[in-house]
Formats: structure tokens, sequence, C-alpha cells
């Protein structure tokens, strides 16, 4: 082949490869975006967000337990990027808090939270309902890490609170691990557990949801 003509040609094709390689790179980046979970899929509705509670709330006095109609206590844990959430906090902007337990290993945990922000959380919210999910264990086991939270949130594309108990903190809630995991409360603004389950959340759920807020 001629040389010139070589030379030309390759510079030809390199300079098609660039605009090629330039796209292949940008599309990644939307990829990566996307995966580490940056979208607004992670930010709740407006009307739905956590703000400061009202002025001169206290949270409702003890005594406290697990059981129903029992006074749910106060906690705090970290979430996924290691900021405090306190519960008092959310129990103070709403009507009733769905506080829900589980693990990464727990399959009926995996299924429920599938459905937990777009027919649960996001369904009610604007009626006050709120959600904070809490984590102790992942898949393999191990005590819950701010990574498996932020892996755990971005798959389910959660826009709720998700906090992390890796000493399990919440231990006293359960009597079996194995066959009450995830447990589900639904706790009303005073502070009373109104209802309690274990294992396999019921059908009903969101039917329930619906009874104890106020009507629209």
């Amino acid at each position: 082949m001629n040389r010139r003509f070589h030379r030309g040609f390759l510079a030809i094709a390199l300079s098609a490869l660039v605009p090629a390689a330039a796209l292949m790179s940008a599309a990644c980046g939307d990829s990566s975006d996307s995966e580490n979970g940056n979208g607004n899929d992670l930010e709740p509705p407006a009307e739905c967000a956590l703000a400061v509670p009202p002025d001169g709330w206290v949270y409702p006095a003890g005594p406290y337990g697990t059981e129903l109609d029992d006074t749910f206590a106060d906690l705090t844990l970290d979430d996924c990027a290691g900021d405090s959430v306190v519960f008092g906090d959310v129990l103070g902007q709403s009507e009733l808090t769905l506080f829900s337990i589980g693990a990464g290993w727990c399959e009926p945990c995996v299924d429920e939270t599938k459905t937990l922000d777009a027919e649960i959380f996001r369904q009610f919210c604007g009626r006050g309902l709120r959600v904070v999910q809490a984590l102790f264990q992942d898949g393999e086991g191990n005590p819950a890490t701010k990574l498996f939270c932020s892996e755990w949130r971005r798959e389910f594309s959660l826009s709720f609170p998700v906090v992390v108990d890796p000493l399990f903190e919440l231990q006293d809630h359960f009597q079996s691990v194995d066959s009450q995991t995830p447990i589900n409360y639904l706790i009303d603004r005073t502070g009373r557990i109104v209802f309690k389950s274990t294992g396999i959340p019921p059908a009903d759920l969101p039917q329930r949801i619906d009874s104890l807020l106020p009507a629209q």
C-alpha cells in the first residue's frame, strides 16, 4: 500500500474513533450515575420530605414496650450516609409511622421492600404516613453497614429514611429472629403501637394504613 495513503487512512480512522469513544465514555458515565443512585428517584415528594418537628413537640412519656397498645420507645440510628435519624423527629411530623425492621438475608423483607416506596410510602405520605426501615444484617448475616444500606436503598429506589443497626440494638423486639423478621409496626402520633406484624407482612397492610389515617 502507498505509504502516504496508509498514513492518511489511519488518520481518518482515528478521527472517526475519537467521537465514538467520547460517546461511549459519556454513556458509561450516565450509567454509573444511575447505578450510584444520584437521580431524583431517591427524593421523596416535597410534601412528604422530613423537616423540623413542630415547636413544643415532646416525645410521649413511657413506660415503653413493643406490643400492641404499648408506647414505642424513641431511638436514634444512623442512615446510609451516616447521619443520625431520630425516630421522635419522624413521629413528630406524622399522623402514622410505619417502622419496619429487616435484614438483607430475609426473603419476606426483600419482597416487602420491592413495593414499600411506591405502594405504601408514596401512596399515603400525602395523608401523613411516614416510613422508616431499619436493617440489622446484610445478605450474608453480617452486621449491616452504611455501604450495604446505600446499595439496598438504590436497588429498591427508596425515598424514605433507611437506617442501620449493626449492634442490633433492636434485638429486644424479637423472640425469634429467623421466624419473626421482618417486624412491622404502625405507630400513631401519640407513640402508641396500633398494629404489629412479624414474619411475612399481611397482604392487607395498605388497607390497614388507609383505615388508620385521617380521611382525605
